[in-house]
This record gives structure tokens, C-alpha cells and sequence, in this order.
């Protein structure tokens, strides 16, 4: 199903991709017990995540594939629409000139973020596969990042919670 799209997937264990580095930690045959430290864990899970991408980012360049993005299980990719409600970004909130600027592009619909398609459909590689944004043609910059947004959820007071609030 998914080589119609096409998708390869491959499943790789350790064997796959491992190359055994200087420190303990670092080797295949390193082996955790009871009593190996936290720091340690980290550090085997930090080598292990470098490990891993460098080898897939080498596989997917060996199939010539053309771009790849690099995610976390527990992160997503989401539009970033422009809310009425809140006004210039943090960097130009001290700069008048900046804000303007911003805010004029917003209305104006030169902005990015104004020329995201609003279909619940739609989804991030589409808006790649347009050429609306040109940082993703840029051929002198390969890489692009995003920035990360951590949400959490906020307890209500227990006085608010029992007075109908």
C-alpha cells in the first residue's frame, strides 16, 4: 500500500546501522544492569539516536531521495495560521519598524503564513510539493528547521473547579 506513494519502509535493528564509538556506552555489546547510571542511559540513547540517523540519512541519500524530514514519535508536524488575536511575533515586539512590517505582510497576504492552505486536508508535504514557500527550493540551505512549541495542560484551581467556573 504504501509503495504506491512511494514509501519504502524498512525496519532496522541495531545490527542494521551500529558503529561502536570510543566510550563504553558507545559500544553494540554495552550492557545495562542495575547498576548503570542515568547519565550513562542518556548518553547510550543520545549515541544510539546520532548512530541511527547518520546511517538513515546515508541510506535515503544512497536511494537518491530528493528530501527527508526527521521526527520525534511524540512530535507533529502542524500549520502555524495566523491568529487575528495575536498580534507581531516575540523578536519584533521591542521594535515599532518590525512590527509594522509584520503586521502590514499579514494584511497585505505577502506573509507565509497567509498563504497556507486552511483544508483540513491539507497536509505539509502538499504545501512542499507547491513551491509557495521557497525555503524549501533553496538548494544553497538543504536543511531547514522548525521551531519547537511544547503544550501543556494547566490545572484549574480547585476554588474555580467547584464554583461552576
Amino acid at each position: 500500500a504504501y509503495g504506491s506513494i512511494g514509501m519504502n519502509i524498512s525496519v532496522w535493528t541495531n545490527d542494521s546501522y551500529w558503529v561502536d564509538g570510543r566510550e563504553a556506552h558507545e559500544k553494540k555489546d554495552f550492557q545495562i544492569t542495575n547498576e548503570t547510571d542515568h547519565e550513562a542511559l542518556r548518553y547510550r540513547k543520545r549515541y544510539r539516536q546520532k548512530v541511527f540517523y547518520k546511517s538513515c540519512l546515508q541510506h535515503l541519500h544512497d536511494e537518491m531521495r530528493t528530501w527527508t524530514l526527521l521526527v520525534d514519535t511524540d512530535e507533529y508536524l502542524a500549520f502555524n495560521y495566523y491568529d487575528e488575536q495575536e498580534g507581531p511575533p516575540t523578536w519584533c515586539k521591542k521594535n515599532v519598524t518590525c512590527a509594522k512590517d509584520y503586521l502590514k505582510s499579514i494584511e497585505d497576504g505577502t506573509h507565509l503564513r497567509t498563504k497556507l492552505d486552511r483544508s483540513p486536508a491539507a497536509t505539509v508535504a502538499e504545501h512542499i510539493d507547491k513551491h509557495v514557500d521557497e525555503q524549501f527550493d533553496n538548494v544553497d540551505k538543504p536543511c531547514i528547521i522548525f521551531g519547537r512549541y511544547l503544550f501543556v495542560s494547566k490545572d484549574s484551581s480547585s476554588s474555580s473547579s467547584s464554583s461552576g467556573r
